[in-house]
């Protein structure tokens, strides 16, 4: 179990029951949910989270503003918090204000398992171990060690599409 904590900001009930069941496949066990902006400002200033998963379109143009709001904080902690946007319309548009508004990613709706993971990972740099060289003795050639592998969900549920 990865020991990241995760905060999933998302009007629906449906999708944030999906997104959560998404993340716990992935090993991310400790995962909040906020029925909206103003929660998600309470859950976030009281307990603090290594990345916050924010619906874009929410009613009044809120994860916006949520956004606009966190960068602005005073308080470093929140406002360096990494939040991966998440919106069913992606549009360039969108992707320059999210970029304006520093957040670290856009994830199109619907997304995949397999979309989501690498979304999650690059942001709270999970990046897939390397391979080790080691000198065998007695030798001059260098041979390659593969890393051990985690386990990972099975590869065709992976590439399922999850509608949201």
């Amino acid at each position: 179990m990865r020991k990241h904590r995760i905060l999933l900001i998302e009007e629906s009930a449906p999708a944030r029951r999906l997104i959560r069941e998404m993340l716990e496949r992935l090993g991310f066990g400790h995962v909040e949910e906020a029925a909206g902006v103003k929660a998600g400002e309470r859950l976030l200033e009281a307990q603090g989270f290594d990345l916050v998963l924010l619906e874009w379109r929410q009613p009044r143009l809120e994860g916006m503003r949520f956004l606009k709001r966190l960068r602005a904080d005073e308080r470093l902690r929140l406002a360096v918090t990494p939040v991966i946007v998440s919106c069913a319309d992606v549009d360039l548009e969108l992707l320059k204000l999210a970029a304006d508004l520093d957040a670290h990613s856009v994830l199109a709706k619907p997304f995949s398992l397999k979309s989501l993971k690498s979304h999650v990972e690059a942001v709270l740099g999970a990046a897939p171990a390397r391979a080790k060289l080691r000198v065998p003795k007695g030798t001059a050639k260098p041979v390659e060690e593969e890393p051990p592998r985690a386990a990972e969900p099975d590869a065709t549920a992976e590439d399922d599409i999850f509608y949201l």
